[in-house]
């Protein structure tokens, strides 16, 4: 050890050193000098050898602490204090010889330079071991070395305190066990060899776990004990790194040594392979690992515990994550452990299968959303935990399980549904009945929910009664009949009256039938069967019943009271208001009273045809018939019996379109011969001739002349001669007058005639019958029908009067009976009585029918026409009151009636007449009579901006005088009118000369027009230049 020499020595040479080694504390030659010098004696206070290398080493100690150099300042500390050491020794081993007071001095500066280095010492080593210990390589042997540097006691707390600080950083603290055990091994300190080797195992799991990323191990690895490293194997198998090779070494690594407990281990990493931890929500799709599930599997030896774990799992998935559940069960009927709930799992398993080819129809409900929250404070908050994406389309495994089948399936169960949920139904071991009631009332109650039942009998329900087709279908799968019935009446009982509530009866009686053919003979099951039967047919009847009536608009008070008895019920519709309404071959808007009665009769189980016949007998022998039968009707030869006054409906006729009606519904042929052998059957009481007359008159109605000779094998005049003797005989019977057939042919007719008119020309029914038989035996006699006239005029039979004018208008020898013109007047001014402007569409009808009958009349020129024309007038009718002017020659009446300025009022009531499809007589001629009278008085400016204008320009066209028109035109700036004038009558008139040809212009063609008819003066009216002409831009 060397030392820096004093600074005052100024021969010091360069690298030379002062020495302790061999020196005194102080030297003498240094004193001495010093006396020399400074001629003083020496002081106390001059430093030692010891001193100044201490003070240099400790300077020197210092600076290399301060830069970190630990092991070289460790070096010197040592080199330092041996040397101190070493000089001080030497000094003092002869007392003798030294200085007694310099020997205290430096004694007690060792003593201090002793405790200064030893406390250097720990410190540095502490230092130096930590370095070593947190170092990438860790050198063991050098660490062993500074431990062994130590004392004991000090080397032990050092390692603690390393141990304590490493914390989880386990390189650290393997070195320090490392360290530790070696230490243990060389100072034979047992404890603590095994609390190092307990060390180096749980750093070297730390460190190798901490790779994995396993975190939160918290001071598990760096304290010793296994208790801390078992309380963290749940933890450490829940993490996805972990393996099954891992968490044995694991447990044979901190002592488990029972294989419960390793098989307890893998089973909690079973749980989390199978019920990840990393799952967002519950059921969320996360893919099995099915690698290291079975490796999980195939290394636990306790397959029972395997099972129960297993078992417990399955209540913890999710109850829609199909995949996981059916694979979990899977396995445990793969393992063929011997526990009892294994039957349990694979019915379970069977259900899995079933739901999972199910789509589910319906919405989570309540119920769902309440099957997890199990806690008491849950259900308080109104906690929920959120649903799979899952169930919207699955139906949850679990609540199907514990209670909830029906709820869950009750909602999803219809008649689509129903064949993919049997299979569910079954393995959950529901009664199939319940399953098919709860089914239909789902239909039901959804189909009066979305789709609303019709509740009108007339609507025929197309969409609604296949439904219940579906609804019957499943009623007849039901086992039990007495659910099926209830079940039945429960769908009937709560649909409105409509076409789906008969349907639904008719299943109940079906269902009632089966159950009476289900019953032994003559035993009360079967009585009552049989009564319950009966009940329900009857209410199936009248409901079908009264669902007909609503069906045909047929639905009166008095014809739905009478649903439970269906003949009365038939009669009773033929008297219906609309048979009167009906015209052959139109019955739009009209109920079918046919399809009624025979749908009625289907439903009743009825002939129908019986019942038509039945009614056919009873309306064909009216009771009115012998008083009205001559009344209304008479015979005309050429087409058939018809009534004289169609529109009165009286109660004969009435009962007569009822016959008709109903001899149109079944076989023709049958109803014909039936008429035929009605009409003709002989030696009956009960027909009298008024009743073959009706049915002669039923069979000429509804059949053709040809038809009927086919079917009567005889000529149909005969038939129509046969018939107008009994109309006769009828008549002749009202005025008590009894006479055969055969009688009434061989009479003399004019006898009859005139014994008649004797007797009972008073009578108004006599004095019909009396012109009749003057009509149809041409019975000619002037003075004669010039009464009979007379007659109906007083007795004012002015329909009658009007037929009997149409029959002598054909026959010329009576056209001078004296009232003639009187009987015409009397009938063509009859409509105009009661009657005043404005009229009513039947009121016009009537009163044109007057104008149109006077086109018969054969003395029209006789008669009073302007007097009708009047009339025609007050009720604004100018048409047909002009049309009457233009049977006579006055032209003053046509020209006064005409000043009224009525033209436009003629011609739209022509248009309107001709458009309707009626009859307007003389339309032509009254048409041309009042354009002629607007040319005659240049007002053609009347109908100049009417839509009669273009008829007008066609009139004047086709009879060549155009040019009034044409003047008009040019002189109201109408060119456009004028040339398309101009243009047709070129058309019209092809042969007409012209000095143009057809491609010249329409103002070229104009101007030639009235150049060539010496019509220069309109020239001036008309454009040199050619340019587009309208008649609408130019008027």
């Amino acid at each position: 050890m060397a030392c820096l020499p004093p600074a005052q020595d100024d021969n010091v040479l360069p690298l030379q050193h002062n020495r302790i080694g061999g020196r005194k504390f102080v030297d003498n030659t240094d004193q001495d000098e010093v006396k020399k010098e400074d001629g003083a004696p020496i002081p106390d206070s001059t430093p030692s050898h010891m001193e100044i290398v201490s003070s240099s080493a400790m300077c020197l100690i210092q600076h290399l602490q301060e830069n970190n150099q630990y092991e070289i300042a460790l070096k010197v500390l040592l080199s330092s204090l041996g040397s101190c050491l070493q000089h001080f020794v030497s000094n003092t081993s002869s007392m003798e010889l030294c200085d007694k007071n310099q020997a205290g001095r430096e004694h007690k500066l060792a003593i201090d330079i002793g405790k200064l280095a030893v406390e250097r010492l720990r410190m540095y080593t502490s230092t130096i071991l930590l370095k070593i210990c947190g170092s990438r390589h860790v050198d063991e042997v050098l660490g062993l070395g500074y431990t062994c540097v130590l004392a004991k006691e000090t080397a032990l707390s050092m390692l603690q305190s390393l141990t304590t600080g490493a914390g989880q950083n386990y390189r650290k603290l393997l070195a320090v066990a490392t360290i530790g055990e070696a230490f243990a091994s060389l100072n034979d300190e047992k404890q603590l060899l095994v609390i190092c080797r307990e060390l180096i195992v749980s750093a070297k799991w730390g460190k190798r776990l901490s790779k994995l990323k396993i975190s939160n191990l918290k001071d598990v690895f760096s304290t010793p004990g296994a208790h801390s490293k078992r309380q963290i194997i749940p933890h450490l198998v829940r993490h996805p790194a972990m393996n099954v090779t891992l968490i044995k070494e694991y447990c044979r690594a901190f002592g488990y040594r029972d294989e419960f407990d390793v098989n307890e281990a893998l089973l909690l990493h079973l749980e989390m392979l199978l019920i990840p931890d990393n799952m967002v929500m519950p059921g969320d799709p996360v893919e099995l690992n099915e690698t290291a599930i079975e490796s999980v599997l195939s290394s636990i030896s306790d397959k029972d515990m395997m099972v129960r774990k297993l078992n417990q799992m399955i209540a913890m998935v999710n109850s829609y994550d199909y995949e996981r559940l059916i694979f979990i069960m899977r396995k445990m009927l793969e393992t063929k452990a011997s526990l009892e709930n294994l039957h349990n799992v694979d019915v379970g398993l069977k259900l899995l299968y079933c739901l999972n080819i199910y789509t589910r129809k319906v919405e989570p409900s309540q119920y769902e959303l309440d099957f997890h929250c199990t806690t008491e404070e849950k259900q308080l908050r109104g906690m929920r935990e959120n649903l799979s994406p899952f169930a919207k389309t699955r139906l949850p495994y679990h609540p199907l399980l514990e209670g909830g089948q029906w709820k869950i399936l009750s909602p999803e169960l219809s008649e689509d549904t129903i064949e993919e949920l049997l299979p569910v139904a079954n393995y959950l071991r529901l009664p199939m009945d319940h399953v098919y009631v709860v089914t239909i009332t789902n239909v039901v109650n959804r189909y009066k929910k979305g789709n609303q039942p019709s509740g009108d009998a007339s609507k025929t329900g197309v969409i609604n009664i296949k439904v219940l087709e579906k609804v019957q279908k499943l009623l007849l799968r039901i086992g039990s009949i007495d659910i099926a019935i209830a079940t039945a009446r429960m769908v009937a009982k709560g649909l409105p009256l409509g076409p789906e509530k008969v349907v639904a009866l008719n299943v109940c009686v079906m269902l009632a039938k089966h159950a009476v053919d289900r019953c032994p003979g003559d035993s009360p099951e079967r009585r009552k069967a049989q009564l319950l039967h009966q009940k329900l047919s009857t209410v199936y009847r009248a409901v079908a019943t009264e669902q007909i009536l609503y069906k045909h608009q047929l639905a009166s008070q008095k014809l739905l009271a009478m649903v439970e008895t269906p003949a009365k019920l038939i009669f009773t519709l033929y008297e219906h208001p609309s048979v009167q309404q009906r015209k052959l071959g139109k019955q739009q808007d009209l109920p079918d009273i046919h399809a009624a009665a025979a749908e009625i009769s289907e439903v009743n189980n009825l002939d129908v045809g019986k019942i038509w016949m039945r009614l056919v007998e009873m309306l064909l022998p009216h009771p009115s018939a012998s008083k009205q039968a001559d009344d209304d009707v008479t015979l005309n030869m050429n087409i058939s019996l018809v009534s004289v006054d169609e529109s009165s409906h009286t109660e004969e006729e009435a009962s007569m379109k009822r016959v008709i009606y109903v001899l149109q519904a079944g076989d023709v042929e049958i109803n014909a011969k039936f008429l035929m052998n009605f009409a003709f059957k002989s030696g009956s009481t009960g027909i009298t001739n008024a009743c073959r007359v009706r049915a002669l008159r039923c069979l000429f109605t509804l059949h053709d002349a040809e038809k009927i000779e086919k079917l009567a094998d005889k000529p149909v005049g005969q038939i129509r001669e046969y018939m107008k003797n009994l109309l006769y005989l009828c008549k002749l019977s009202h005025l008590n007058i009894s006479m055969d057939l055969d009688a009434f042919i061989k009479v003399d007719k004019e006898g009859l005639v005139r014994g008649l008119w004797r007797n009972h020309s008073r009578n108004q029914k006599a004095v019909r019958l009396v012109a009749d038989l003057c009509i149809d035996y041409k019975i000619h006699d002037t003075q004669l029908w010039n009464s009979i006239l007379l007659q109906l005029i007083s007795f004012n039979m002015t329909d009658f009067l009007h037929h009997v004018l149409s029959s002598l208008s054909a026959l010329p020898d009576l056209w001078h009976i004296q009232c003639l013109p009187r009987a015409w007047r009397s009938v063509l001014l009859a409509p105009f009585t009661a009657v005043c402007a404005p009229l009513t569409e039947d009121q016009e009808d009537r009163c044109r029918q007057s104008a149109i009958f006077l086109q018969s009349c054969p003395m029209a020129m006789s008669l009073d026409l302007a007097s009708l024309c009047k009339q025609f007038s007050k009720v604004e009718m100018y048409a047909e009151a002009l049309g009457c002017l233009l049977y006579i020659p006055a032209q003053d009446k046509i020209q006064a009636l005409l000043d009224l300025q009525c033209h436009v009022a003629i011609l739209d009531e022509i248009a309107k007449v001709e458009q309707s499809g009626k009859q307007m007589p003389q339309a032509d001629k009254i048409q041309a009579a009042v354009f002629e009278h607007l040319a005659r008085t240049e007002r053609y400016s009347t109908l100049e901006d009417t839509k009669h204008f273009a008829s007008m320009s066609d009139y004047f066209v086709k009879t060549k005088n155009i040019k009034g028109l044409l003047k008009r035109a040019l002189m109201a700036n109408r060119v456009g009118d004028a040339i398309d004038m101009v243009n047709l009558y070129s058309g019209y008139h092809p042969d007409t000369p012209t000095t143009l040809g057809q491609d010249s212009s329409g103002v070229a063609k104009l101007r030639s027009y009235l150049k060539m008819y010496k019509l220069g003066d309109l020239l001036q009216y008309v454009p040199k230049e050619p340019r587009q002409y309208n008649s609408e831009s130019t008027g």
